[in-house]
């Protein structure tokens, strides 16, 4: 193999690898007891980029996690028309969720994994 070769091979093989250490965890989000349908979870780490989860129907999630302390915000998916384009208004979530829920500046969410979690860790806002 050439030498450029190899090397984009050795970066690729380094770069997208998932890091070992990372916890898988589980939860639901819940608004006023019931599940919240059709959302996206955001972990904000201290430093580094945001990890987002889908929360199904039945308000739960799952994703992984590095070790260390997140700020945690939940906002709502649109569901989007059948036909709709680039311009059209876009419809309002069937779920509406306070605001400071899906602010990362305001949220009161938050998670600390370990790499000993375990068990889901549930959200409510209320």
């Amino acid at each position: 193999m050439s030498r450029p070769a190899t090397f984009v091979c050795m970066l690729l093989m380094c770069g997208c690898a998932k890091s070992s250490s990372d916890v898988a965890i589980e939860g639901t989000v819940k608004l006023a007891g019931n599940p919240v349908e059709s959302a996206a979870i955001m972990f904000f780490p201290i430093k580094g980029r945001p990890i987002s989860a889908v929360v199904d129907a039945a308000g739960a999630y799952a994703c992984r996690l590095p070790v260390g302390d997140f700020r945690v915000t939940v906002s709502p998916n649109v569901a989007l028309p059948a036909g709709w384009k680039e311009g059209d208004p876009v419809p309002r979530p069937k779920v509406t969720i306070p605001p400071q829920y899906s602010s990362r500046a305001k949220t009161p969410l938050t998670a600390s994994i370990t790499a000993d979690t375990r068990g889901p860790i549930d959200f409510s806002l209320d």
